[in-house]
């Protein structure tokens, strides 16, 4: 995910997945060119939450449920000796 603004002379290249493109929050909760899910977890990622995990189950390729939980705090766990 994205946030910043383009840097002055920086260049995007085409890919098999589409057009890297910077868009406003509000078009990307309500376009149907985006991934169906992103209006289900994007704002929790904007607005600098905790860690958290997104399952999201799709059948027959429709999105049927979203399951939030948090993740426990990984730094706690990294060692270095």
């Amino acid at each position: 995910m994205f946030t910043e603004l383009k840097m002055k002379g920086e260049g995007y290249s085409a890919c098999d997945e589409g057009e890297l493109a910077w868009k406003p929050f509000q078009w990307v909760m309500e376009a149907s060119e985006v991934v169906s899910n992103i209006k289900y977890y994007l704002k929790d990622i904007l607005q600098d939450e905790p860690p958290q995990e997104f399952a999201c189950t799709y059948e027959n390729e429709q999105l049927i449920s979203v399951k939030k939980k948090p993740l426990h705090d990984m730094a706690k766990e990294l060692t270095f000796n």
